[in-house]
């Protein structure tokens, strides 16, 4: 993986811990500078994983 690869998995991850602690999409966006739509597929891809909270 290339380092820029890395950096945007590992902003993702984030994204998605912040949504497991309750964040809004607003919140996220403030915080991260992602678009909602961009909040809205991590959302929505890692809902209901059993691995994403071992990862975060």
């Amino acid at each position: 993986m290339s380092s820029s690869e890395i950096k945007d998995i590992s902003r993702r991850f984030y994204a998605a811990k912040l949504l497991r602690q309750g964040k809004t999409y607003q919140e996220v966006n403030t915080v991260m500078g992602m678009s909602q739509g961009t909040i809205n597929k991590i959302n929505f891809k890692t809902k209901g994983s059993r691995i994403i909270p071992d990862l975060i």
